[in-house]
């Protein structure tokens, strides 16, 4: 379903195109900030979300909270999310998701 999110105006991308795994046990020198940060400015979406506080940190070079964050690049906002995996489940809020959806369908 991946192609259908393009006609909702959403794209995927991440940090890490070279190897997986937890987003905290990969190498440094695998994570490209700065890939990122170059399509931020090329497409300067509206919303971009991290799921993960430890990927947006990263992005962020310091420590983040989950939700709205004051840091904009251009036009577009960041918000962050608790992750989806499995791994992360004790850290699940439900609101977030749906705050995130809210925040959307405004733009």
């Amino acid at each position: 379903d991946y192609p259908n999110l393009l006609k909702l105006d959403i794209g995927l991308t991440d940090l890490c195109k070279t190897v997986s795994g937890n987003d905290d046990e990969l190498p440094p020198e695998a994570i490209d900030r700065d890939a990122l940060h170059e399509k931020i400015l090329k497409y300067q979406p509206r919303l971009l979300a991290f799921t993960s506080k430890h990927g947006a940190s990263i992005y962020f070079g310091r420590k983040v909270d989950y939700g709205m964050q004051d840091h904009k690049v251009g036009k577009t906002r960041f918000f962050v999310l608790c992750s989806t995996s499995g791994r992360a489940r004790r850290f699940w809020r439900e609101e977030l998701w749906q705050e995130l959806s809210d925040r959307y369908k405004t733009l």
